[in-house]
């Protein structure tokens, strides 16, 4: 079924759906890595989902299951150990120290991870969003994309996958870390600031909004 498949992707909203839909989104994404086919995962949590199943630290030890299997995870610590605090506040220099920190203890548990990225926002207002990125590689390290200190948003829902589809697409043409966070900021951006929740626009419309910075925040 996998022949000539060139990615997998999955994610906690899938797996959350039900026990099926757990072992479901274990074994595919375990089968995939076996043929070689690059796996990405996207925790996304969802509290909903796992209420009468155990919450949220049944959600996190189905999310360090899932990250044992996947070569790039979206998300934090906090998706996958019960015991981080909070995400920290909308301060870069805070978010950047979690997520070092995050990806130390990631690493850990999943060795294999050879990318993790996270969406940082900053809400302003409604309206008004900071919005940017931060990512590490093993050949990058941590690095965090500009993003945009002053997004108008449309509609927030979608801009986190949307920002997956753009970080997916850049690695899967084979950009480095840096270039593909820019990607997923882009087309994140766009997914908010366009009618609908899927960012609509062609890859020239991505990259054309990837080299946009107005009003730009270091995250």
């Amino acid at each position: 079924m996998l022949d000539g498949a060139r990615w997998f992707h999955t994610g906690g909203v899938f797996a959350g759906l039900s026990p099926t839909t757990t072992a479901t989104a274990l074994h595919a994404a375990r089968e995939a890595r076996r043929l070689g086919v690059p796996v990405s995962v996207d925790t996304n949590f969802r509290s909903s989902l796992w209420r009468g199943r155990g919450g949220r630290a049944e959600a996190c030890a189905t999310a360090r299951a899932l990250a044992g299997a996947c070569d790039v995870l979206i998300g934090t610590a906090w998706d996958l150990f019960p015991d981080v605090d909070d995400p920290p506040a909308e301060d870069p220099v805070a978010a950047r120290a979690a997520f070092e920190r995050g990806v130390a203890r990631i690493r850990a548990v999943a060795p294999g991870v050879r990318v993790v990225a996270t969406t940082c926002r900053a809400v302003r207002s409604a309206s008004r969003n900071g919005w940017g990125a931060l990512g590490w590689s093993a050949e990058h390290g941590v690095h965090a994309s500009v993003g945009h200190g002053d997004l108008e948003i449309l509609d927030r829902v979608g801009g986190g996958d949307a920002f997956a589809a753009g970080l997916v697409a850049g690695l899967l043409g084979g950009a480095p870390l840096p270039e593909a966070l820019d990607l997923g900021v882009a087309s994140g951006a766009l997914a908010m600031t366009t009618p609908g929740d899927a960012a609509r626009g062609r890859l020239a419309d991505v990259h054309a909004a990837a080299a946009l910075r107005p009003a730009a925040i270091a995250w």
